[in-house]
């Protein structure tokens, strides 16, 4: 029976940094060791297991962290040999914490590398990619560039399994890079796609309908990313109307009244940092400042932070799903008697994209807050679209909103006596708005 290379190398790394002058006990763990090294040698993979197995329990009853998972990484040679792959794994698994609580950072990486492409190997793709990372992580930390090029192949791969060709494709040049000699890692990645659609009505009536949407993701690293993005809408209307006095038919003035009038004007910013803890789960913190003057808000600030999980994530399709806390602070138009303007919040959140063909993407996106204190008191927002490439650059998009809020701000109305002229004002009283917004649009997309 011959031992893998990357179980050598992570064993030897483990040996060589025992301490010299063992007393008994440890001398028989050593020799236990040596035994069943030589047994796994001579094909004899029974007497191999157990002399492995009474090394692993003397260097556990001595504290020997080292001594322990060097028994441990040449044990799980000898489960493949016997076709165990599942105790070969476990073997694997048991001895990573302890190489990090021995402070071995080489052989830590390399223990954690020989676990990536056993994962690999059975269709575990994404804990492959995560053992892989982590083995990045440590080679970088000691600037072993001949190790951290074979580790970035390996994580090419594991994104190749999950589909992410594009993920994959940059792990290839890294490791490329560190070959030739290349310093560093490669320069992070940006995005920026700006939407803007503009209507102009002239004649009896003049309307002026705006509206802008800019989304900037900044790539920091293969697991971080740093997006911003900001909304507007706004709608103008100048209306002009016609009147006539005088003392008869052939003896009047004309006048005419012009009203300006912004019946919408919807802003929207938002800011959010996502960074990955494993190939699928990530952490993330996001915040954002609205203003919805028909909603009746004058200024919303939101921040969240929680988890999140890549369900799927290709280059052809995504879907992840985020949940967490946040917090809410509302400055309503009119501040009705039992408004809530600051109160803790759950949030979750559900986001879709796919792609249609090599020019079409559709995507669709699900999100809601709820008070913490009164879970009537919730807000959920359904935004989906669909572009079609027009050229590299430019690309045509419609799309369909939906805010759905439960406790809607509300509108100040004044009271007027009837019977007088003019009516004398009692008073005021409060109508709540509608619980549903909606709002389609169709624009330009370039992208940058």
């Amino acid at each position: 029976m011959k031992l893998s290379p990357p179980v050598l190398a992570a064993a030897a790394l483990v040996l060589a940094a025992e301490p010299a002058g063992a007393q008994d006990a440890r001398s028989k763990a050593d020799a236990l060791l040596k035994q069943g090294i030589d047994s796994s040698h001579r094909g004899d993979g029974a007497e191999a297991l157990d002399s492995l197995l009474q090394a692993q329990s003397l260097y556990r009853q001595m504290g020997d962290k080292r001594g322990e998972a060097a028994a441990l990484g040449y044990l799980a040679t000898i489960y493949e040999y016997l076709g165990e792959e599942r105790k070969a794994v476990d073997a694997y698994e048991q001895s990573l914490p302890l190489l990090h609580a021995a402070g071995d950072k080489a052989a830590e990486a390399a223990m954690l590398n020989v676990l990536g492409k056993r994962y690999r190997r059975q269709g575990e793709a994404a804990k492959a990619l995560t053992c892989f990372q982590q083995s990045l992580a440590l080679l970088r930390d000691l600037k072993d560039r001949e190790g951290e090029a074979a580790v970035l192949y390996d994580l090419g791969g594991a994104c190749s399994d999950l589909g992410e060709d594009a993920k994959a494709m940059s792990f290839y040049q890294q490791a490329l890079q560190r070959e030739l000699g290349k310093p560093g890692p490669p320069t992070p990645s940006w995005t920026d796609k700006v939407s803007v659609s503009f209507v102009d009505v002239g004649g009896n009536a003049v309307a002026q309908t705006f509206g802008l949407s800019n989304e900037f993701t900044y790539h920091r690293s293969e697991a971080s990313s740093l997006a911003f993005q900001v909304q507007a809408v706004r709608v103008a209307t100048r209306t002009t109307s016609y009147s006539a006095t005088g003392s008869s038919p052939s003896s009047f003035t004309l006048a005419t009244t012009e009203t300006n009038q912004v019946t919408t004007a919807d802003y929207v910013a938002k800011a959010r940092f996502a960074h990955d803890l494993s190939g699928r789960l990530f952490w993330f913190t996001e915040g954002g400042w609205e203003r919805n003057i028909p909603a009746g808000i004058e200024s919303r600030t939101t921040g969240s932070g929680g988890l999140g999980y890549w369900w799927i994530r290709t280059d052809t399709g995504k879907f992840r799903t985020d949940f967490g806390a946040g917090y809410t602070n509302a400055t309503p138009v009119v501040e009705a008697p039992g408004f809530q303007v600051n109160y803790a919040t759950w949030n979750a959140m559900a986001s879709y994209e796919q792609k249609i063909g090599a020019a079409s993407v559709f995507t669709s996106n699900l999100s809601g807050a709820a008070a913490t204190k009164d879970i009537h008191n919730f807000l959920v927002t359904w935004l989906t679209d669909f572009s079609v490439n027009l050229s590299t650059r430019l690309a045509l998009k419609v799309g369909y909103m939906m805010t759905y809020n439960n406790r809607p701000a509300s509108a100040a109305l004044p009271i007027l006596q009837a019977g007088t002229n003019p009516p004398a004002v009692l008073g005021r009283t409060f109508v709540t708005l509608k619980n549903l917004d909606t709002q389609f649009t169709t624009s330009l997309v370039v992208s940058f």
